[in-house]
């Protein structure tokens, strides 16, 4: 189970030793350290998950270039007992600080977005808030965080939101956009 494998509940001294928001959080909040070996993170290539209508869930406030999709497929598979793929990601950097998982049923994107505003990554593991309390002191420490500098940039200082996704947005979105380049170019022309 996920609460057995949380770390730093009892304090800072069992934390990995470059974990950012150790300081605040150790006690407060479960700590989840990522695997200490790519075996353990899971298969670097995306998992064919056969699904019929498989759901699209957004993942936002990732790391920025430090996170690969497999560890967003291990916490999936951690904490939420389901496996995610993304065509898109497969063994990447997320290069954003997002990214889109597919989901094989409602059932089991509802175990992930029930991670919304729960989960804030860090460079070691993930924090994750277990209780209301737990996700209420853990949106009151990334609202008392200040500017980070340096290497911790890289490292979201707001919890992680998993919402549904809707491509359609993005598509009309981009849409939008090439509407608004061809009427600026037809501008400039006349």
């Amino acid at each position: 189970s996920s609460s057995e494998m949380m770390a730093g509940s009892n304090g800072k001294d069992t934390l990995p030793k470059d974990t950012i928001h150790g300081a605040g959080l150790a006690g407060v909040v479960g700590f989840l350290p990522y695997p200490s070996t790519s075996a353990e993170v899971g298969p670097t290539e995306s998992t064919t998950v056969t699904a019929t209508a498989p759901v699209p869930v957004l993942l936002r406030n990732l790391p920025w270039y430090a996170l690969r999709f497999r560890h967003i497929q291990w916490l999936a598979r951690t904490v939420c007992q389901t496996e995610i793929f993304s065509p898109d990601v497969t063994n990447r950097r997320c290069l954003a600080m997002f990214c889109v998982a597919y989901v094989p049923d409602e059932e089991k994107a509802q175990r992930l977005l029930d991670l919304n505003e729960k989960v804030l990554f860090d460079r070691t593991g993930v924090w994750i808030a277990r209780s209301e309390d737990e996700k209420t002191a853990l949106k009151a420490y990334c609202e008392a965080l200040p500017a980070a500098n340096g290497k911790a940039r890289k490292y979201p200082r707001a919890c992680a939101t998993v919402d549904r996704y809707d491509p359609s947005h993005a598509a009309a979105r981009a849409a939008v956009k090439s509407t608004a380049g061809e009427e600026e170019e037809e501008v400039a022309a006349a």
